[in-house]
């Protein structure tokens, strides 16, 4: 028996969020079908997601677009969303409103979109977000606050978000419809670690695709609907799900599901400014 309360509150955001996709369609596109203001086109959906997300994740947990800072210089491209560990670092912001979020305390990032109309539009979309998630590919001696034990991985080891799928930005990309997922599901550049793979695309419209993990070193039945690309290195299927007749979209319920119990069960790391502050550390 679902509560009605928390229920009720979903689905009036997700009509909001589908309206709200809706109504940018009709503001930002000109007579020629061209979007005229891209930037303020991608906030007015953003902030609509960030408000139902917000029903999701911890408290404890921030929601902001931006980039991505690393302390060896190195940056991510504009994110649509990052949730990170508010009480572990500062939240960067410049004169110009843009915010920086510190690697270390980055959890999840998302990129919303409209309407994904291609296989290699939704693979460029998929490998931006491999990149940035790869900037956690942080030393092992990295120090954590936080690290929940998970049995299948034996992640009592240090940290290492290549292998421990915990220590991971968990990614996802939200839409009001995509293009059909090929049958081996989409591609990724072969440069591109199975770890930084996508984590779970979810649609309004068309439905879902996450993953099937059966792993040939354990015996139990086959796990659909998983929400990680790979435990212990062995890759799982991409796995693509249609709509079911329910006002909570399955797409999104599974979505804000997986999304709560990462923030649940993410690793937390140490955020030090001295170490993006200077290059002569003393230790």
């Amino acid at each position: 028996m679902s509560s009605n309360i928390y229920r009720n509150l979903l689905i009036e955001k997700i009509g909001k969020l589908s309206d709200d996709f809706n109504r940018s369609e009709t503001i930002f596109r000109d007579q020629e079908d061209k979007i005229f203001h891209p930037g303020e086109f991608g906030q007015y959906r953003e902030r609509a997601v960030e408000e139902l997300l917000k029903l999701c994740i911890p408290q404890n947990f921030g929601i902001t677009n931006g980039f991505i800072i690393t302390q060896d210089n190195r940056k991510s491209t504009q994110c649509d969303l990052i949730i990170y560990d508010k009480q572990s670092c500062p939240k960067l912001v410049d004169s110009s409103h843009t915010h920086f979020i510190p690697v270390e305390a980055v959890i999840a990032i998302g990129e919303v979109k409209s309407q994904i109309r291609s296989r290699s539009e939704m693979e460029t979309i998929l490998d931006k977000m491999a990149r940035n998630k790869a900037l956690k590919h942080l030393r092992n001696s990295t120090r954590t606050t936080r690290k929940i034990y998970a049995p299948d991985e034996d992640n009592g080891l240090p940290f290492d978000s290549q292998y421990f799928r915990f220590d991971a930005i968990f990614s996802f990309v939200i839409c009001k419809s995509f293009t059909e997922m090929p049958e081996s599901g989409f591609n990724y550049c072969a440069d591109v670690d199975i770890a930084d793979y996508h984590n779970f695309i979810a649609s309004l419209d068309v439905g879902h695709c996450a993953y099937c993990c059966n792993p040939s070193w354990e015996m139990f039945r086959v796990t659909h609907n998983y929400h990680y690309p790979q435990t212990r290195r062995e890759l799982h299927n991409q796995e693509f799900k249609a709509p079911i007749d329910d006002e909570v979209p399955l797409a999104i319920g599974l979505l804000v599901s997986a999304l709560y119990n990462h923030c649940k069960m993410a690793t937390l790391v140490e955020f030090d400014p001295v170490e993006y502050i200077s290059d002569n550390v003393v230790r």
